[in-house]
């Protein structure tokens, strides 16, 4: 602690040096957010990549920009040598760490951490291949990143997860004890345009399905190009007024996949988040195969704007949209059911309720938490 005109100061390190883009540099932004809003005593040194975020600098924010340029030789060793150096040479010394990016660093048993946990990849039983190159990266996360998460986690340290089902699977998978692992689940903001009310029809030129994900394996594109082909085989009358939109960008790759449906599908890319709500309005149908999510965030976008949902019958689904009636579990890698309950949505085409999310901010219990566990 420090005495700051006579005012107590914890000093709290943020370690968020992975987060250059995507959902990583968003929970960064979403943090640096809300310290004004939930904490204005204490110090928060934030150590990062990301120069964009030099703008929420403050009396009590401090970025520390540009800590490393390789990206995981860069962070293995700041994780392990580079924050204690930087502390040591500084003459500054935190009462409390909080990763925001999966895995601690090595300060010793002294200064408590909060790891703030949101990789699901070591959670499940599925055998990538290192020899396969769309599956390389995953075989990494399954079977080495673990051993990072539990080389700097100590007996008292705390592990934040955004599910019930990451905190099982947590115990299981990284031997954290449960009363280590606490859940705060994840917050969306959204903000429909117009009210949805059950059982109104829409009116569309085609049936329109969404699948709203990046080209990772996991994610099973496949199943659903292979459940529209079987569409085709048994109502081909149906397929005709099919289109499916996807945000994946067209490449040679898929041609071979996509074979008989090329007037089927149209490739969105990567669209604005703002674009990608104004096309929930037009949809008549989510489908999301994937089999390996932590929360699933676009089943809970689709919920709320009330559109029927064919999912994967998996833990992270369920809980997602745990009471939602609009909302079909089938087998993630059985394409023939996919088309069976495509079919069905087709013939009996429905919007429901908006589902009632979590709207709120529960970064307020992140914070809360923080304040908990400074000395």
């Amino acid at each position: 602690m420090q005495n700051n005109d006579n005012q107590l100061q914890a000093i709290i390190f943020v370690n968020s040096t992975a987060a250059t883009s995507g959902g990583a540099l968003t929970v960064l932004h979403q943090f640096l957010k809300s310290i004004p809003k939930y904490d204005i005593e204490n110090v928060y040194y934030i150590f990062c990549t990301a120069p964009e975020v030099n703008q929420y600098e403050s009396d009590n924010v401090k970025i520390i920009n540009n800590i490393y340029k390789k990206k995981w030789i860069g962070r293995v060793w700041w994780d392990n040598f580079g924050m204690g150096r930087w502390a040591k040479q500084n003459g500054i010394r935190p009462d409390l760490i909080v990763s925001l990016q999966n895995t601690g660093v090595r300060l010793g048993k002294i200064v408590k951490q909060i790891v703030y946990y949101h990789q699901s990849l070591p959670m499940y039983e599925y055998n990538w291949s290192l020899w396969k190159k769309k599956e390389r990266l995953l075989w990494f996360y399954k079977n080495i990143y673990p051993w990072f998460v539990k080389r700097h986690f100590y007996q008292n340290d705390i592990l934040v997860v955004q599910s019930d089902w990451m905190k099982e699977a947590s115990n299981k998978v990284l031997k954290i004890d449960t009363e280590n692992i606490i859940v705060i689940k994840s917050t969306m903001q959204i903000h429909p345009p117009v009210e949805l009310k059950e059982g109104s029809k829409p009116q569309n030129e085609h049936f329109n399905i969404i699948y709203p994900a990046t080209d990772l394996v996991f994610k099973n594109h496949k199943v659903i190009y292979d459940a529209l082909k079987q569409v085709s085989n048994e109502r081909q009358e149906i397929l005709k007024n099919i289109k499916l939109y996807t945000t994946l960008v067209y490449n040679k790759e898929l041609s071979d996949e996509i074979k008989g449906l090329e007037k089927n599908i149209e490739f969105l890319g990567n669209i604005e988040y703002s674009e990608l709500m104004e096309k929930y309005t037009k949809m008549d149908l989510m489908v999301f195969p994937s089999y390996l999510e932590t929360v699933g965030l676009p089943l809970l976008e689709a919920a709320y704007f009330g559109l029927p949902i064919i999912t994967s019958d998996l833990p992270y689904a369920k809980e997602a949209i745990s009471g939602y009636n609009g909302v079909r579990f089938v087998e993630y890698n059985d394409p023939n059911a996919w088309a069976n309950e495509i079919i069905d949505v087709y013939q009996n085409r429905n919007k429901y309720l908006q589902f009632k999310v979590n709207n709120g901010d529960t970064w307020s219990d992140m914070f809360r938490l923080i304040r908990q566990h400074i000395k």
